[in-house]
């Protein structure tokens, strides 16, 4: 499995691994397709040369991602449940000020993460 062509040179870092973390991720809808799971890059979104943009946002934290989803901003968003699933990709939990259990998932190019979620 590879990573898509368009990740830079050290993405995504070498402290990354395979694991299977139990996640959760905020959907457009009830039925989740792959677009639900397009990093900050592949959405064109101006990500100044920072990795984690080539990555997906997942919480490891439902009570994080519950108070989440209900952020004016979220409101119309389905928050859904899997798994870090290893034949997707590599994780490396990534906290920021806001959400100590954020997780960046960074896919392989052929990757199913909608698969995992529901």
């Amino acid at each position: 499995m590879k990573f898509p062509e368009y990740f830079p040179k050290g993405c995504p870092p070498q402290n990354a691994e395979s694991e299977s973390i139990e996640a959760y991720r905020l959907c457009k809808t009830v039925s989740i397709t792959r677009a639900d799971f397009y990093s900050f890059y592949e959405l064109g979104k101006d990500i100044k040369g920072n990795i984690n943009g080539y990555g997906v946002s997942v919480i490891g934290n439902y009570g994080e991602a519950s108070t989440l989803s209900k952020m004016p901003t979220h409101k119309k968003e389905y928050l859904a449940c899997g798994v870090t699933n290893p034949d997707c990709g590599v994780v490396l939990r990534t906290p920021s000020r806001n959400l100590s259990s954020h997780i960046t998932w960074w896919l392989y190019e052929d990757a199913a993460p909608e698969k995992y979620f529901k």
